[in-house]
């Protein structure tokens, strides 16, 4: 099994631009500097029509789960029938930093789900997108819906990485992810881009405009 060995991943930490708009996406938005937030650049990035700032702490919530947990923001979501969730943001050990949302009913809330990541994005009625996303060998760009008082995530065929690197040891590319016929052998120091990812295999495209896969441990840190 090939170890872990494109340079790109060393650069993992820190992400570049954590509070910018992906390019030509969502120029509708304004966007809000998450306070309390420790370790990373936190931003959410929201429909100014629907969304009442808050970026606070709540202190109830902070006090009984032992950690910072911030009020971001109060937002309508209509659809059917017109509904508003409170989105909190927190930096929680092992999971974190999560963004979790609350359904508001008068005075009560009930909390329908998380979303790990740096950045929220939401453009309009029920869809949310993060990026950010931590844990993971490359920044990964994740779309959601609020259905049914849950969050439910869209499934991707494949997360896309688009990252240009460096090879620091040798590896052959496969046509499929069994592999077993090989596409082509790279050395050491070839220049590669590193297109998709699905789950531990990813697509790699040589300078001359091969395509192949290879499977990487994320165990392995080289």
């Amino acid at each position: 099994m090939i170890k872990l060995f494109i340079v790109f991943f060393s650069l993992f930490f820190p992400f570049t631009a954590y509070g910018d708009l992906p390019a030509g996406y969502f120029s509708n938005l304004e966007s809000v500097r998450i306070k309390n937030a420790q370790s990373y650049l936190a931003y959410f990035h929201y429909n100014p029509g629907s969304t009442v700032i808050l970026n606070e702490l709540n202190r109830d919530l902070s006090g009984e789960y032992g950690f910072a947990v911030t009020d971001v923001a109060r937002i309508t979501v209509k659809v059917d029938a017109e509904e508003t969730y409170l989105i909190t943001y927190d930096e929680g050990l092992p999971a974190g930093p999560n963004f979790t949302f609350y359904k508001l009913d008068g005075p009560d809330m009930q909390s329908v789900g998380s979303i790990n990541g740096i950045n929220l994005y939401w453009p309009r009625a029920r869809n949310f997108y993060t990026s950010g996303v931590l844990h993971s060998m490359y920044d990964q760009r994740r779309k959601y819906v609020l259905l049914n008082g849950k969050i439910r995530e869209v499934q991707q065929p494949f997360m896309y990485v688009g990252k240009e690197s460096e090879l620091s040891e040798n590896i052959i590319i496969y046509s499929s992810q069994a592999l077993q016929d090989e596409v082509g052998y790279l050395p050491a120091g070839a220049k590669v881009s590193v297109l998709l990812a699905d789950n531990d295999f990813y697509l790699i495209k040589t300078s001359f405009g091969l395509v192949g896969w290879m499977k990487i441990e994320k165990e392995s840190k080289k």
